[in-house]
């Protein structure tokens, strides 16, 4: 299993750059289809995490995956509760907004 660590020392993780930066350093792409499993943990301290984070550490992996579901059996999230809850619905969200998307295209 690989790990990521979050290296955040606010209560608050906002920073799309931070993100930019986890799937450069961590090969996102590559981890997406690669067979293992990956743990992306959160500092104690952290108890919020914003939607443009999340959207920018996580997209390319709903592309790749196809779904939540998917994505959050592949990367399983070491947090605090809330912080899992607002990742699980904030993927959710995604598939959704994109699978109408890709419904209007075909109109």
């Amino acid at each position: 299993m690989t790990e990521i660590n979050i290296k955040a020392k606010r209560r608050l993780v906002a920073d799309r750059k931070l993100a930019e930066n986890i799937r450069a350093t961590y090969n996102m792409d590559s981890l997406d289809v690669e067979e293992t499993d990956v743990k992306i943990i959160f500092p104690s301290e952290v108890k919020v995490v914003v939607t443009p984070f999340i959207t920018t550490l996580f997209s390319n992996s709903l592309k790749h995956l196809g779904s939540a579901d998917a994505v959050l059996k592949k990367y399983s999230i070491d947090a605090q509760e809330e912080v899992v809850d607002k990742i699980a619905i904030t993927l959710t969200r995604m598939e959704t907004e994109k699978n109408s998307l890709m419904y209007y295209d075909k109109i």
